[in-house]
């Protein structure tokens, strides 16, 4: 049964914790919380999410790791972002459903998101949530901020709308300048 929210996780630690279970062959919270120093319920809510996103499997007390990690940590390596990014949306229902609601809306701010999510899904999206989401797909370079109005806008639908070629350069120097 999937979660009804996210739990607050960086992308940092997303691949510090499966790089530890890929380490150690296998993790548990008492562990991590000492490896990490964090507490004890911090990590089994890390454990959680991780494992509701088919980077852990669990098996009685124990974490262990999946092709899905050994996947995320050689993307990780590579420096492969839109990779790593798929793999997140074949994985996590809430960045699936942030990341096709950031695509198909060419501006949005953060409410907006937060409001057209909300009335689409049984999933309960937060603020919180929202800038998790923000954050992954801002690191990852799928989508970028604004710095002006605060909208965010799809990053890959570059490639997607046809630019004539006088305006190309333009535009892509524009979304250099962006990043």
């Amino acid at each position: 049964m999937r979660r009804k929210s996210i739990r607050p996780i960086t992308l940092r630690r997303i691949v510090e914790v499966v790089n530890l279970s890929l380490n150690y062959g296998k993790i548990e919270s008492e562990l991590l919380s000492n490896t990490l120093n964090i507490r004890k319920r911090r990590a089994k809510e890390l454990l959680n999410e991780l494992r509701d996103m088919n980077l852990l499997r669990e098996e009685k007390d124990f974490f262990f790791p999946t092709e899905n990690s050994k996947c995320l940590i050689e993307l990780y390596e590579k420096e492969d972002w839109k990779s790593f990014h798929n793999l997140l949306v074949e994985n996590n229902f809430f960045y699936r459903l942030f990341t096709e609601t950031v695509f198909k809306n060419p501006s949005l701010t953060k409410d907006e998101i937060l409001n057209l999510l909300s009335s689409k899904s049984d999933l309960h999206f937060n603020r919180t949530t929202i800038d998790i989401l923000c954050d992954w797909a801002e690191r990852l370079g799928c989508i970028q901020r604004n710095l002006y109005n605060g909208h965010y806008y799809a990053i890959e639908e570059l490639s997607l709308i046809h630019i004539s070629e006088p305006t190309r350069p333009l535009y892509i120097s524009y979304a250099v300048f962006c990043l």
